[in-house]
């Protein structure tokens, strides 16, 4: 609901618009939200858990001090700071399990993170301010990480433009079988449980030119969205990647497999349909390499989740649409 219930105090800023009859809560130079440095959360995290010694080895020393950094390492002051919050917030300990103070927390500690990599990043182009000197910065951009190179070799085409899509309907048959045919045999191999995902691929492999068009503007955006996302980038939270990867590429403002994939008609064509389950499947890769360089073991991932999702959405409105079932003949040895 957008309304605060009548149980709770006041005192819980439910929506936004109760910020703004706090007086002082917002400023005139940020009238976007409160300012979070003068929370209690701010306060607790700065003086009982960032004056902390940093982790010894093996933690890295440049390790982001996270959720995952404190209860790995601090968890006696980790759990601390949670009482402590609660108790001076008592409305946070409304959750079981503790779960709202360590999420105020852990979005006060990602806050904090994500200023000091901008601070950094802003250093560096300051410092970069001749041509030469912004190569030898770029250059050293390289090899960030494992995670970031797993990344980028699997990152697959960019999103076409407007005229490549005007011109897709030119493009042959056979280039589409072949497309669905790499993708048929990725899913098919490593990905037997999932429901439809053999029938529709062959489906589609047998029928590539099936209602043939452009995708919609929301069909776009999230397939940008999916393919584009980097487990390197600041914009995520520390609770959108490890396990949860893929959570904020496929639900972020709304925009879900259920809400964009209207109908066939929305997908546009078989060649969209293949780049978003390829690009399904590469957040769920990701995922699985972010918690093995993490050296975290997952029972399950929620980009897995998602991927079955797609696949589902996919079936069902390629047979809304009449589109045709069908198994390719097996060939023999």
């Amino acid at each position: 609901s957008a309304i605060r219930p009548k149980e709770y105090d006041e005192k819980i800023l439910w929506a936004f618009d109760d910020c703004k009859g706090v007086p002082g809560l917002l400023t005139d130079s940020n009238k976007a939200r409160p300012p979070m440095d003068q929370g209690t959360a701010r306060m607790i995290v700065t003086r009982d858990l960032d004056t902390l010694p940093r982790a010894p080895p093996p933690v890295e020393r440049d390790a982001k001090k996270t959720k995952t950094y404190y209860k790995n390492n601090f968890p006696k002051q980790w759990y601390a700071a949670i009482s402590t919050l609660e108790r001076l917030e008592p409305n946070v300990a409304l959750c079981a399990a503790h779960w709202k103070a360590e999420h105020v927390l852990s979005n006060t500690l990602n806050a904090m993170v994500q200023k000091q990599d901008r601070k950094a990043t802003n250093a560096r182009k300051t410092s970069s301010s001749e041509e030469s000197d912004w190569r030898r910065w770029q250059s050293s951009q390289r090899g960030q990480g494992d995670i970031e190179e797993a990344y980028h070799q699997e990152t697959p085409p960019q999103p076409p433009t407007t005229h490549e899509l005007s011109t897709a309907k030119k493009k042959t048959s056979s280039h589409r079988f072949s497309y669905v045919n790499n993708h048929l045999g990725e899913l098919e191999r490593d990905f037997k449980d999932i429901p439809y995902a053999s029938d529709l691929l062959n489906a589609m492999m047998l029928h590539p030119d099936f209602e043939s068009g452009q995708p919609s503007d929301d069909v776009a955006a999230l397939l940008t969205r999916i393919e584009n996302a980097d487990p390197n980038s600041s914009e995520y939270s520390e609770d959108e990647t490890g396990a949860n990867w893929g959570h904020h590429q496929f639900t972020a403002g709304g925009l879900t497999c259920h809400s964009a994939l209207l109908s066939w008609r929305s997908v546009g064509n078989v060649e969209t349909a293949c780049r978003l389950i390829a690009a399904a499947i590469k957040t769920y890769r990701v995922a699985r390499h972010i918690c093995f360089k993490r050296g975290t073991t997952e029972g399950s991932y929620l980009s897995r989740a998602y991927l079955q999702n797609l696949v589902e959405r996919l079936w069902e409105i390629w047979k809304d649409a009449g589109g045709v079932s069908g198994h390719l003949p097996k060939t023999s040895h």
